[in-house]
């Protein structure tokens, strides 16, 4: 690239300069930060989560939250980790360029719902939460073999 000026050509090419090109490798993918920002949207609303509870959970004032949503600014990689982790996704999910969603199914929606929630829980809260859902599964358990027996009667 050559700039000029009423008063002559500056030289401006890498090459004129002796610095280095900015190095990118053969597999890394740049992603259109609007990309990101609709991916991070489309999971929130996937888990009924508002922008004010992502931004909560993750530790981010809701206004920085927004610029991300927005695709006005980019996180750096340790917030990208805790937005990733209140929405139950790995940064791939978000940055690659396949970005499929990765919850598709009510029961793949409501599995990802439980993680973004417990991921925030307290260990002891997390052990009465484990608690709960072993005697609901017991409780489903024993009704499926009631109704078995039922219908063999």
């Amino acid at each position: 690239m050559r700039l000029t000026t009423s008063s002559g050509t500056l030289q401006s090419d890498y090459a004129d300069h002796n610095l280095p090109r900015p190095y990118v490798a053969a597999d890394e993918q740049i992603v259109p930060m609007q990309l990101f920002a609709k991916r991070i949207r489309d999971r929130a609303r996937e888990l009924d989560l508002t922008d004010a509870e992502v931004a909560r959970r993750a530790g981010l004032s809701e206004r920085r939250y927004g610029y991300y949503v927005t695709g006005e600014r980019e996180p750096n990689l340790a917030t990208l980790v805790r937005i990733c982790e209140v929405l139950a996704v790995t940064p791939n999910d978000v940055l690659l360029s396949d970005g499929r969603s990765p919850v598709q199914s009510q029961r793949g929606r409501s599995i990802g719902k439980i993680g973004a929630v417990v991921s925030n829980l307290s260990m002891a809260d997390l052990e009465l939460a484990v608690c709960q859902l072993e005697c609901l599964l017991t409780l489903r358990r024993k009704e499926h073999q009631r109704r078995a027996r039922g219908r063999r009667a």
